[in-house]
C-alpha cells in the first residue's frame, strides 16, 4: 500500500524530451521500504525531478501491516542503495 509519495522538481522538462527514470530502495524496515527517484534528461544526464515513495506490506483481511515477504524482501535487497 501506498503511504506517502514526494517529488521535488529541480528543473524543467520539455515537450518530446527523452527522459530516464531511475529508482532503488533508499529504507528497507521490516513492514515497509522507501523508494528513491530521479528523473534525468536522457542525453545530458540533467536532474529533472527528484522523489520518494514509502510503500507498506498491508494484511487487508486483518486491516494491518505485516512483515515484507522473504521472497519479496530479497530482490529489495538486491536494489538497495546507500544514495540516490
Amino acid at each position: 500500500m501506498l503511504a506517502s509519495v514526494k517529488c521535488d522538481f529541480v528543473s524543467q522538462a520539455f515537450y518530446n524530451e527523452e527522459l530516464t527514470i531511475r529508482t532503488g530502495v533508499a529504507k528497507l524496515g521490516n513492514t515497509s521500504c522507501e523508494l528513491a527517484h530521479e528523473i534525468l534528461d536522457a542525453e545530458t544526464g540533467r536532474l529533472i525531478a527528484r522523489g520518494k515513495a514509502v510503500v507498506v506490506f498491508f494484511d487487508f483481511d486483518k486491516q494491518q501491516s505485516r512483515p515484507i515477504p522473504d521472497d519479496i524482501r530479497g530482490i529489495l535487497e538486491k536494489h538497495l542503495q546507500t544514495a540516490m
